[in-house]
């Protein structure tokens, strides 16, 4: 009778202690890395995310700690920052405000100029992190995505479009590049060619409905955008001449034909939305 029940008990604490196993690596599977790009939905989203407290930045001072707090369920990705290493923290209330990277490392980026790559510093120091986890985009019609870029940047808004794309910004004036001359597809595949994302999320489809998929799959509840800077995606064309449509065609080729985007400017949709998740 007695080892009866202490085999009962022992059965029931080896349940326990597999449940919270299995809920561990539940936990690490269902966290998202968000690869996040300029003028793509990302102020509208990062504010839903931050409300639901499950953000985490990525930036220079981050630890395999950071990345692997369970409560940390969206870890933000950027293409780039600026020297000053710029970007949100969360304090101990739960709120979240703007710091500035303090570091060694930060500060002699400051000293000498030099941006910070997020996508770089997690594959060189976080391969096995980085790779574990899914991975998604929001794409953005590369028609759009110039024109907004061009409204947005103080140093392009005045510029006549013809020549900012007779001389696009090199990567001197870091922003200006990863805004207007780096293209989604640089951000989103390595030198071999291979996509390193693997969903894309598209902006002018149902972005609400696309962005929940992602985080059901997250466990993190449902949210609506609240489109801040929503900006008149269907207008991109009133700006754009016919030298200047091609131009883009043949600058953002990548794009177009990565994405399934279509070369004709009055069709922002894609054509041929790949790289979705699916649930049913």
């Amino acid at each position: 009778m007695f080892f009866e029940r202490l085999l009962n008990i022992l059965e029931a604490h080896i349940g326990i202690l597999l449940q919270l196993i299995n809920f561990g690596d539940q936990m690490e599977r269902t966290k998202l890395i968000w690869l996040k790009k300029p003028k793509c939905a990302g102020t509208s989203f990062e504010t839903a995310l931050r409300e639901l407290g499950c953000i985490y930045y990525v930036d220079q001072d981050t630890c395999l700690a950071d990345l692997n707090n369970p409560l940390h369920k969206v870890i933000c990705v950027r293409s780039g920052c600026g020297p000053n290493g710029k970007t949100w923290k969360k304090s101990s209330d739960g709120s979240y405000e703007i710091v500035y990277s303090s570091g060694i490392k930060s500060t002699l980026k400051r000293i000498f100029k030099q941006p910070f790559e997020p996508v770089k510093f997690m594959l060189a120091n976080f391969p096995d992190f980085f790779h574990s986890h899914k991975k998604f985009a929001i794409l953005r019609n590369p028609f759009d995505k110039f024109v907004s870029s061009w409204k947005f940047l103080e140093s392009t808004r005045n510029m006549d479009i013809k020549d900012l794309l007779e001389h696009l910004p090199d990567k001197i004036a870091f922003m200006d590049w990863l805004h207007i001359t780096k293209t989604q597809h640089d951000c989103l595949f390595d030198h071999n060619g291979n996509s390193i994302c693997d969903y894309y999320v598209y902006m002018e489809l149902d972005l609400n409905e696309q962005l929940n998929k992602m985080l059901l799959y997250a466990g993190i509840d449902e949210i609506k955008l609240p489109h801040k800077r929503k900006s008149a995606r269907s207008h991109c064309a009133e700006h754009l001449e016919e030298s200047s449509i091609a131009a883009i065609l043949q600058i953002y080729r990548q794009d177009f034909d990565d994405f399934g985007y279509s070369p004709n400017i009055e069709t922002l949709a894609p054509e041929l939305p790949n790289h979705q998740l699916q649930i049913t």
